[in-house]
């Protein structure tokens, strides 16, 4: 297995098997917390679609801590921030 550093430096360097395979294990947390508070499933993954091209345009933002707590953090900024939301009660 590919340490995330790894993966994340392939990833600025555009190698979409590298997104591919952080998708592959950071998409089923990240989803599971915008499903925890988003009611709706067609926006709950369009939440985690925008993290995803998120990490894609701009992957140095994601390095300055460990990936697994960057994409939580970031997940839960697109959750307060994303256009037409509907919030859990």
């Amino acid at each position: 297995m590919k340490s995330d550093q790894s993966l994340l430096l392939r990833i600025a360097r555009k190698d979409r098997q590298a997104l591919e395979a952080v998708y592959d294990k950071y998409s089923p947390l990240v989803y599971r917390i915008v499903r925890n508070e988003i009611e709706d499933r067609e926006l709950a993954e369009r939440i985690v679609c925008q993290l995803f091209k998120d990490l894609w345009n701009r992957p140095q933002t994601f390095r300055k801590k460990k990936l697994s707590i960057a994409m939580v953090k970031k997940c839960q900024l697109l959750i307060k921030t994303f256009p037409t939301l509907k919030v859990v009660n």
